[in-house]
């Protein structure tokens, strides 16, 4: 365990270096307020930036709101293609409200464009298996794996 936060001493060093960065891996940190999961991520953030990785923190509620204001004042190509210049992007705060549908579609679109281009660390009050609730997916609406 390190630091009290039951992380294994692999997990520790995989995080501190910029293997995640480089092999273009995700971190998923939840927990109850106050634990520091946003100081975490926001060393990550910090880190990579050190080690030569552009690197971007946001609370997810605002940029969702920036990429809202970019569709109305026409800078959303523009602020979309720098997220995914970013190669570490910190996602603070998802679930602290539910998720509307242009909100969900904005969140979703970010992921897919980072997937195997970049890695993102989200941190969440919420346990991940409340995360289709937060983000009003409904698991019956979804495809089956199994059909």
């Amino acid at each position: 365990m390190f630091g009290g936060w039951g992380w294994g001493c692999g997990l520790y060093r995989v995080a501190v270096t910029p293997r995640w960065i480089r092999e273009r891996r995700n971190i998923l940190i939840t927990g109850a307020t106050g634990v520091g999961k946003s100081f975490l991520a926001f060393a990550l953030a910090q880190k990579a930036c050190r080690d030569g990785f552009p690197a971007r923190c946001a609370r997810l509620p605002m940029l969702l709101g920036e990429l809202r204001l970019g569709h109305a004042d026409g800078t959303y190509a523009k602020r979309f293609k720098e997220l995914a210049r970013i190669r570490a992007l910190v996602l603070d705060d998802y679930g602290l409200s539910v998720l509307d549908h242009e909100e969900r579609r904005e969140l979703l679109e970010i992921l897919e464009d980072r997937y195997q281009r970049g890695s993102t660390a989200v941190t969440s009050q919420l346990p991940v298996a409340q995360w289709h609730e937060a983000s009003a997916i409904q698991p019956s609406s979804m495809p089956s794996s199994t059909g």
